[in-house]
Formats: structure tokens, C-alpha cells, sequence
């Protein structure tokens, strides 16, 4: 028999609101991108090229005190 993965979760805030995603509800392929426009209900979120060239999917990434910017369509949410 095969063994089913373990289901995972990780949680992260977007605008001062909690989100929570588990691997049983969201493929591991998922860009930030992706569930931001499809699963948050943020269609602010663009995706343009959809290989990061045109900025268009740019987002500011908040940890701790550090500030960075990412090309949302390139990064997997899982990688929050």
C-alpha cells in the first residue's frame, strides 16, 4: 500500500488578516499569486507575464522588521 502524504498547514497575514492554508485544500504548485487572486479575494493581485519579467505581480513581503519585495507569480505560497 501506498502512504498518503501528511497534511500540512502554515499560516501567514495578509493587510492585518490571518490566513490559514492546508495541503488537503491547496495543490503544492499554488503560486502566491494564485491564492491571493482565486483564494483570498484580492484581484488587486495582477498576474502578468507570470514569469516574474514585468512586475506586474510584485508584492511587499513583511518579517519582522525586514521589508522585501517578491514577484508573487514566482513564489509558491507554501513558501511563506
Amino acid at each position: 500500500s501506498v502512504a498518503s502524504p501528511q497534511e500540512s498547514s502554515i499560516s501567514f497575514t495578509v493587510n492585518g488578516q490571518q490566513h490559514t492554508v492546508s495541503s488537503k485544500d491547496l495543490p503544492i504548485s499554488t503560486s502566491l499569486a494564485e491564492y491571493l487572486r482565486y483564494h483570498a479575494g484580492m484581484p488587486g493581485t495582477k498576474i502578468g507575464c507570470g514569469e516574474g519579467g514585468c512586475g506586474a505581480c510584485t508584492v511587499a513581503i513583511h518579517e519582522g522588521k525586514t521589508t522585501t519585495v517578491a514577484n508573487s507569480c514566482l513564489r509558491p505560497v507554501w513558501a511563506m
